[in-house]
């Protein structure tokens, strides 16, 4: 029985990320400081700083779990998401192609040159035309997208390739081929 073949895909990150990822360390340290400080006072601050440098350090290196993760074996293709619930399963000769869909979008650029917060709306104008896009799997019975949300199409073109690539390489052929032959 040959050994299944994975490709792990890592998508673009939305770039929403809230500040308070960033106070939570810096709040527990100061928290642990003045806490200890009352009990401990020599020990204080050693073990605010530790928490603090632990802290950065676990999310400096923690290891990320791939967004989805194509699996390979006995001529079957099996998707999966990071929380291991099945996505998309098939044989491969019944995945039909693997598709861009693609949007183009204009983003609003507010206008901060008066420096007034609330007039940044005033003189906003409209950036110029970006694709954005995102991978589905297409088959006879159904589209699964990989993601919910559109990524640049930079990114989602690189991982377009490469997960064509690999399915072709464990005998994947896109249905447009095969009608072909």
């Amino acid at each position: 029985m040959p050994e299944p073949a994975e490709l792990e895909y890592f998508p673009e990150k939305q770039k929403a990320h809230s500040s308070v990822e960033a106070w939570v360390p810096i709040g527990a340290a100061v928290l642990v400081w003045v806490l200890l400080s009352v009990m401990f006072p020599g020990w204080a601050l050693p073990l605010a700083i530790g928490i603090a440098a632990g802290w950065w350090q676990w999310r400096r290196t923690r290891r990320q779990r791939p967004h989805m993760t194509f699996t390979i074996q006995n001529g079957r293709l099996l998707v999966v998401d990071r929380h291991e619930h099945v996505v998309f399963e098939c044989a491969l000769e019944e995945l039909d192609d693997v598709m861009l869909d693609t949007k183009t979008i204009q983003r609003v650029k507010e206008d901060m040159s008066s420096g007034i917060p609330m007039t940044q709306f005033v003189s906003s104008s409209v950036g110029p035309s970006i694709d954005t896009s995102r991978i589905e799997l297409v088959s006879d019975k159904k589209v699964v997208r990989l993601t919910e949300h559109y990524t640049s199409n930079i990114d989602a073109t690189e991982w377009f390739s490469k997960i064509r690539r690999f399915l072709r390489r464990h005998g994947w052929i896109p249905l447009l081929e095969r009608s072909e032959q």
